[in-house]
């Protein structure tokens, strides 16, 4: 794959010439003759692409696909479910790397069927307003532009069960202005590895993590205030976890069964800490509280 770990498309440029796109930190270019033939630019960081993307818009969504990277970004405002996909020219089952846009809804289940799902960029910057100004694309995604750059603060969650059972997923990045993880978004994920929680977290819901069972290390953001219950239940391979001090409730069975946890520092605003917390942790050696 050409999309791996962090490296997500945030902005897209399709010129007659010559197309760019940033993925975060590293821009890559690519020509397109009118031909239809490309070719690399003269640059270090280029990266070589077929053209075309298949492209898609539909109540208010809209976004591409890249059949030779498996990787789909999804923009616009509006919600995505199970079946939002059905009649695009997305073969979710082929998808392994998504990002989607902060202000895409993501209801419960959305992910069930995507078996190939590798890594997900929640909430990723605008694609660009290059992308939506093209000719050659549809008007409908064209008059979205506006509401695209229109700013909405409103508090944001990943909604339950979102991607519960998604064995092949492997990294996932959150990214403001999400607050909160629902209830089994990542429940039995147990290919998980690599998360990244935004700052503007408050709070992780039960079972969030639950059977994620390849997952070694995870930092908890500094503005969440409480772990719900069985939150890293059977996370067998959780050998590190950072606590915030802004953390002052830990729920019942939060760590129940990780085996692999050695340590863990209490912060000192936490004032409550529920039952069989650390239940089954058998490797656990030093417990620091306040």
């Amino acid at each position: 794959m050409v999309f791996k770990s962090r490296k997500f498309v945030k902005t897209l440029a399709l010129s007659a010439l010559c197309s760019s796109f940033v993925c975060h930190s590293q821009v890559f270019c690519v020509k397109k003759w009118a031909s239809g033939d490309t070719e690399r630019c003269d640059d270090k960081k280029s990266l070589y692409i077929t053209y075309p993307l298949r492209r898609f818009v539909f109540n208010g969504i809209c976004g591409f696909f890249n059949p030779n990277t498996d990787f789909l970004c999804i923009d616009g405002i509006g919600a995505i479910n199970e079946d939002s996909f059905n009649n695009t020219v997305v073969p979710v089952e082929a998808v392994q790397s998504v990002s989607i846009g902060k202000d895409i809804t993501i209801k419960p289940l959305t992910f069930e069927k995507w078996t190939s799902l590798k890594s997900v960029n929640i909430g990723h910057t605008r694609m660009g307003t290059k992308l939506l100004k093209q000719k050659n694309l549809s008007g409908n995604m064209t008059n979205i532009i506006d509401k695209l750059i229109m700013p909405i603060e409103k508090t944001v969650k990943v909604d339950n069960y979102t991607f519960n059972d998604c064995k092949t997923l492997e990294v996932v990045i959150v990214n403001e202005p999400f607050a909160e993880i629902g209830e089994c978004v990542f429940k039995d994920c147990k290919s998980l590895e690599e998360v990244v929680l935004p700052e503007s977290l408050r709070k992780i819901n039960n079972f969030a993590f639950y059977g994620c069972s390849a997952l070694k290390k995870i930092i908890i953001p500094k503005n969440v205030t409480e772990i719900g219950k069985f939150v890293f239940v059977s996370c067998k391979s959780l050998e590190e976890v950072v606590l915030p001090e802004s953390l002052r409730k830990i729920n019942n069975f939060a760590f129940y069964g990780c085996s692999a946890l050695k340590k863990i520092i209490i912060p000192k605003n936490v004032t409550e800490i529920g039952e069989c917390v650390f239940k089954d942790c058998k490797s656990l050696e030093e417990v620091v509280l306040p």
